[in-house]
């Protein structure tokens, strides 16, 4: 866990000069996979909501920031460079849902003013506290989402 967290407190120093207000945390998001191939999974960018393939989702204490990472380019901790910010969101009006399943990465469901509906599965620093975080105060998830794991 500790490993998880610095790597967390990192992310969050990088994504610093690109944001206005000091961050509470940040985690890297990629696009959302499936196990359509019974090899290995299968990205799926038609449901990333037009979003690069890895982000940053960085929070402070009111917002919500979402910044564009390279995956090609690695810094020497291991972690994405930030290429730069895609737009920020007042954190009380962006529905957010997340989903935990054991033994697999988180899924986050974002409804983004403005942006088609986005979901992406956490890589590195998407921590338990930080997933907490980034639903604390937001509003009430509202419909479904198309990779939802819930059973119908």
């Amino acid at each position: 866990m500790w490993l998880s967290e610095k790597r967390a407190h990192r992310l969050a120093e990088r994504a610093q000069p690109y944001v206005d207000a000091p961050l509470l945390g940040a985690a890297a998001f990629g696009w959302p996979v499936t196990w359509d191939s019974p090899r290995h999974p299968v990205h799926r960018p038609e449901l990333a909501g037009g979003l690069p393939r890895t982000v940053l989702l960085a929070l402070s204490q009111r917002r919500l920031h979402l910044l564009e990472t390279d995956p090609g380019r690695f810094t020497p901790d291991r972690s994405r460079r930030i290429v730069g910010l895609l737009g920020s969101w007042e954190r009380v009006t962006t529905p957010v849902r997340v989903e935990r399943a054991t033994g697999e990465a988180p899924l986050v469901t974002l409804a983004l003013a403005n942006r088609p509906l986005a979901q992406l599965h956490g890589l590195h620093g998407a921590t338990r506290e930080f997933l907490d975080l980034l639903c604390s105060g937001a509003p009430a998830w509202e419909g479904d989402a198309p990779l939802s794991r819930r059973r119908g």
